[in-house]
């Protein structure tokens, strides 16, 4: 039996791996990969310096979480490769680079805020315990965003956006008018054009129905399944102020005869 993998990476290497398991040893399998060796992003650097090799990662730093985030599958897996998780431990200084003073920041350029600036001290994601900001060097929230060169409204806003207290979308109201936009297939294009007549219908109780015209046309790009989607834009009326940001709705579009 014989079977293409079509991509070297973690994923092709495991498909073939549990493919030659399934059908037997006798199975022959072809990966195909448009680097000079396998393993994707997890690729490994190779040197030697003063006649000793040096081994380093040269993508993926080590796998994430796998004692909590993996299947028993993928468990399975990493033990009949021989991968000893535990290894990790003697081979990773977690607190080198915060015993060195470094921590993750943020580049702003000149070209969009007038100069350089790097902003150090980037806290850590939602969630994270005491230990991991002291592991980041992380500065609180306030002291880092006070650090960025924007303007101080600015930066009041991008603060309110962390405050979980608060929902921002519910304060928005009395809107004169809502931007209502709908993923369309690139193909559509063709006659979903600025100017084309659009029925909007707004997902509310009741439904409301408004006849309009496509504002503008966001080109395509790909979605989180890597296909090409494109969106169009219908720009209606609020004048009661009873439709709020968020609330479902669905573009009809009428093509002309």
């Amino acid at each position: 039996m014989k079977v293409v993998v079509v991509g070297g990476g973690i994923s092709g290497l495991a498909a073939a791996f549990f493919y030659r398991r399934a059908a037997g040893s006798s199975a022959r399998i072809l990966v195909l990969d448009n680097h000079d060796d396998f393993g994707g992003h997890a690729k490994r650097n190779e040197f030697t310096l003063d006649g000793r090799l040096v081994i380093g990662y040269g993508g993926s730093e080590s796998i994430d979480s796998p004692n909590t985030h993996y299947s028993e599958v993928a468990k399975g897996l990493l033990r009949d490769l021989g991968v000893e998780i535990a290894r990790f431990e003697t081979a990773f200084e977690r607190t080198l680079y915060s015993s060195l003073g470094l921590s993750r920041g943020i580049f702003f350029a000149r070209e969009a805020f007038g100069r350089d600036v790097l902003v150090a001290g980037e806290p850590p994601t939602a969630g994270a315990d005491e230990v991991a900001r002291q592991l980041a060097n992380a500065k609180p929230l306030s002291e880092f965003v006070a650090a960025f060169p924007i303007s101080a409204a600015s930066k009041a806003q991008l603060l309110a956006l962390y405050d979980g207290a608060r929902d921002p979308l519910a304060e928005v109201t009395a809107l004169s008018s809502l931007d209502v936009r709908a993923e369309v297939a690139p193909d559509l294009l063709r006659i979903a054009r600025p100017g084309t007549p659009v029925e909007v219908k707004i997902l509310s109780v009741p439904p409301r129905v408004f006849l309009d015209k496509v504002a503008y046309v966001v080109p395509s790009r790909p979605n989180a399944q890597s296909e090409a989607r494109a969106a169009i834009v219908a720009t209606i009326a609020n004048a009661d102020g009873g439709l709020q940001p968020g609330t479902p709705a669905t573009i009809t579009i009428h093509t002309r005869p």
